[in-house]
């Protein structure tokens, strides 16, 4: 496309781009919810019924600080 209008070559990369972008941030939310199902929603056994407790809170920002340097290396290493 960029070979016969600059026009054709920008919508091209406009809709892979958005395609990409939505698909990490799919990708993203769907494994910050297996996450929260699979480790984070620890119910106490004092019948209380918090879901979020401080330990799963910690594992999903440090689930976030560990995407974010993936992403960060990925793009700095020329992977993106």
């Amino acid at each position: 496309a960029a070979k016969t209008s600059l026009n054709e070559a920008l919508t091209i990369a406009f809709s892979s781009g958005t395609v990409m972008g939505l698909t990490v941030v799919g990708l993203g939310s769907l494994a910050l919810t297996a996450l929260f199902v699979w480790k984070g929603s620890n119910l106490p056994g004092d019948g209380t019924t918090a879901l979020l407790t401080a330990e799963s809170v910690n594992r999903i920002v440090a689930f976030g600080f560990g995407a974010s340097s993936i992403a960060l290396f990925a793009r700095v290493g020329g992977g993106i």
